[in-house]
């Protein structure tokens, strides 16, 4: 599972109502956790000469879950081959520097989501 939280926002969030942080933040989060699945969502070319066939459960497979104000998870849910595949401590090595692990990704994402919440707070009445 990757977790990406607004870490270092709380400066920022302050310059927003409490009543509106939920519209403002929810928002944003919300759409956000829409382009992270897409990334996650990316198979990366296969070896040569593979002889698995890919079932693309993985990909069908993410969900986003909000679990706090300013958090976001994102979860593979009932591919129990996940975590080797994209779990950043459990990644098989086969998997390791062709597939982007869960934490890579939320790495990856969160400056991104940090930007877009200052323009959004910024537009914020």
């Amino acid at each position: 599972m990757a977790s990406i939280e607004l870490v270092g926002m709380t400066g920022a969030l302050r310059l927003v109502a409490p009543a509106r942080i939920e519209a403002v933040v929810g928002q944003e989060i919300n759409g956000f956790g829409d382009t992270v699945i897409d990334a996650v969502q990316v198979y990366p070319p296969e070896l040569p000469n593979q002889r698995y066939r890919r079932t693309y459960a993985l990909r069908g497979s993410w969900r986003k879950r909000r679990a706090g104000p300013t958090t976001m998870h994102i979860e593979s849910m009932n591919v129990g081959y996940a975590p080797y595949v994209m779990g950043d401590r459990r990644q098989a090595r086969i998997h390791q520097g062709r597939w982007n692990t869960d934490e890579q990704i939320a790495r990856q994402y969160e400056p991104i989501l940090q930007r877009r919440l200052i323009v959004a707070i910024g537009r914020t009445p």
